[in-house]
């Protein structure tokens, strides 16, 4: 007993002293019916930041699961620098294992069937939190580990957010699976759309307790 609560004494302080930033919680729609959700959650701590991202989809066709993805991934920034990922993937059946670090020769990416691989310059991974994915030198795909481009020209928008129109950027990635990302004005992440086997993949922001804080007043549309 008087060991477990030593421990719990050394455990407890750093859980204390995570502060949630940010809580990003995505409603997955496919042809306009829900399929699952994708969550971030950025936690500042003292070591930098945090971020613990699930993603749990299921494609349902007569009652039957026909398709399931799941995705767990952990990001660890330091001064707005990724420093360390892991993911796990299953793409219904498919697995998938990345992890990254940074060295002194650049950021090291090894998956489960190739050798490592250093890539240089800002990287950002497909987590999609974070804005400075629009302008990073190499955007990595966090399910396999390959080096996506994109197009970093935003073009003037909006997106659906909770029943209202927010005034957004588009912005539009280009790799494997062609996607689209919105973003507000003061850097909030608020959809994504991409297809798959012909049909839409669409994000809407879910209604949570962080949605006005998220959101800027200006940002949203009249």
């Amino acid at each position: 007993m008087r060991l477990f609560l030593l421990l719990m004494f050394l455990v407890l302080p750093s859980v204390a002293n995570a502060k949630v930033v940010v809580d990003y919680i995505f409603d997955v729609k496919r042809k306009g019916s829900s399929i699952g959700t994708h969550r971030v959650t950025v936690n500042q701590t003292k070591d930098g930041e945090k971020v613990d991202v699930s993603i749990d989809l299921a494609v349902r066709f007569a009652g039957v699961t026909v398709y399931r993805y799941t995705h767990r991934s952990v990001e660890l920034w330091t001064g707005g620098v990724l420093q360390k990922l892991d993911s796990t993937t299953d793409d219904d059946g498919r697995l998938f294992a990345v992890t990254g670090v940074r060295t002194a020769e650049g950021f090291s990416v090894t998956t489960a069937d190739a050798a490592p691989v250093i890539l240089g310059g800002t990287i950002v991974p497909t987590s999609y939190w974070n804005k400075a994915i629009t302008s990073a030198t190499t955007v990595l795909d966090s399910q396999d580990g390959t080096a996506l481009k994109l197009s970093a020209s935003p073009v003037p928008s909006s997106y659906s957010v909770n029943g209202r129109e927010v005034a957004a950027n588009l912005y539009q990635l280009r790799g494997s699976i062609p996607i689209d990302l919105w973003y507000t004005q003061n850097g909030t992440w608020v959809g994504l759309r991409f297809e798959r086997d012909g049909a839409a993949i669409t994000y809407f922001l879910k209604n949570n307790s962080q949605l006005p804080e998220l959101l800027d007043a200006q940002d949203v549309a009249r």
